[in-house]
């Protein structure tokens, strides 16, 4: 299926990947009436795949919007911008480029490899201590499953019925990630799957903070 897909680049500011959910927090307050926007209702998060999301990629900011969130970027005016504070500190945005189109999403007879631009938080508390425990082969084996169940989960917030078997192939390696003051493991590499994901999408946990964000190779 095809989903309307906006990207919005600040190239102008050069920011390291863990001020993502300071963008993310300095429009959640501007436009705090806005659900999308922040993800929240009532101050709980909202559990579904988010519709719009905030990352850095290689030091460049990026917010993404799929479907209503999109149009709601679109009708909130973020596209006409032309400042951001971040932790008291202003940034002009006179350099800002702006994607808008219809792009495909979901299984494809081709196998496409992608690569994690951002860390990608696979583990929750629960399966955190199960892959602890697991030798090396067996790790690889609980990863590709939550993986085909990240973009199952993925598919189906966005109401996309995955009829074909996902078939995956990884490669990754352990890295650090501090979230909420807390010191993570997450992943990044390489992996391979027949189903297309747009580019600068994002899987797993976190998403809306710029987390498991995915580039097609």
């Amino acid at each position: 299926m095809n989903l309307s897909y906006l990207s919005i680049n600040y190239y102008d500011l050069n920011l390291p990947m863990r001020l993502g959910s300071k963008i993310r927090g300095y429009f959640a307050n501007k436009y705090s009436e806005s659900v999308l926007i922040h993800n929240h209702d009532n101050e709980k998060s909202v559990y579904r795949y988010p519709l719009i999301q905030y990352k850095i990629i290689d030091t460049i900011p990026v917010i993404i919007g799929l479907n209503e969130g999109s149009k709601e970027l679109m009708d909130r005016g973020i596209l006409f911008e032309n400042s951001i504070n971040i932790d008291g500190t202003k940034y002009n945005l006179d350099r800002t480029e702006i994607i808008s189109k219809e792009i495909y999403f979901g299984t494809t007879d081709k196998i496409l490899k992608y690569q994690f631009k951002t860390p990608w938080m696979a583990l929750n508390a629960k399966n955190s201590e199960i892959y602890k425990n697991l030798d090396e082969i067996d790790r690889e084996e609980l990863l590709k499953r939550v993986l085909i169940g990240n973009i199952l989960s993925m598919s189906k917030s966005l109401c996309y019925n995955v009829e074909e078997k996902l078939k995956v192939k990884i490669n990754f390696k352990e890295v650090p990630v501090k979230f909420k003051n807390q010191n993570m493991v997450g992943f990044r590499g390489e992996f391979y799957i027949n189903f297309d994901i747009p580019n600068y999408l994002g899987i797993g946990r976190n998403v809306s903070r710029g987390f498991g964000t995915v580039l097609k190779v």
